[in-house]
């Protein structure tokens, strides 16, 4: 049974949210993201061709693919927001070499979620 919630109910939730809670949010998906590639990578070790770890590797991916729309939610509401450009950039860093449109949004961040941004 699949209990997430979809990606336009969680974007109605997201605009709920205080700009202050929008980047423990990132840090949540992030961390989420670390979890599922780290299982997956495990799983991969331990064995390949098991079809019950097959079967989860493909739910954990897919997943991942949830949890970074989530993030791309995110970036959109906060630029919407009209949040500071510099704390964008930060939760949101531009790979190197790219156009000003594109968003790095799969990198786990270094920010400290007890030390946080303040908006």
């Amino acid at each position: 049974m699949n209990t997430s919630i979809s990606l336009d109910d969680y974007q109605k939730a997201v605009r709920t949210l205080a700009d202050d809670a929008l980047i423990p949010e990132v840090n949540r998906l992030r961390n989420s993201l670390e979890h599922l590639d780290r299982s997956i990578q495990e799983m991969l070790a331990f064995n390949d061709q098991d079809s019950d770890f097959l079967e989860a590797i493909e739910e954990n991916k897919e997943l991942m693919i949830k949890q970074k729309d989530r993030l791309q939610v995110i970036h959109k509401v906060m630029l919407e927001r009209q949040l500071p450009r510099e704390i964008i950039d930060h939760v949101f860093p531009k790979p190197e070499n790219t156009s000003d449109n594109a968003m790095q949004v799969d990198t786990p961040s270094t920010q400290n979620e007890e030390e946080g941004l303040l908006l």
